[in-house]
């Protein structure tokens, strides 16, 4: 009786490991199905911006993004210095909040 009890406790335990597993591995699968999404419309959105004359123009500021920051980040929409500009501006709205 005891020995059958111990190998239930095992191969509950084996089933649950696997269930977590298994869990992990989906949740795993979404972020990088999401992640995937995401950058496809990054594409599209710069395909559209190509399409009507504005790729490579900073969407805040209006000036060129240099060719070599496209090289690197073909779907960059900021030139680097209104990229650095709202960056800094989410630290700041973060700390306001207590983020770190």
């Amino acid at each position: 009786w005891e020995d059958h009890r111990i190998r239930h406790v095992g191969e509950y335990h084996d089933n649950t490991e696997h269930k977590v597993g298994r869990r992990l591995e989906l949740e795993s699968q979404i972020i990088s199905s999401k992640r995937a999404q995401g950058r496809l419309i990054e594409v599209d959105r710069a395909l559209k911006r190509l399409y009507d004359g504005s790729y490579g123009l900073c969407e805040s500021c209006g000036e060129l993004i240099p060719p070599a920051r496209l090289e690197v980040l073909p779907c960059a929409t900021l030139c680097i210095n209104c990229k650095s500009k709202e960056e800094m501006s989410q630290v700041n709205c973060d700390r306001n909040r207590g983020i770190r």
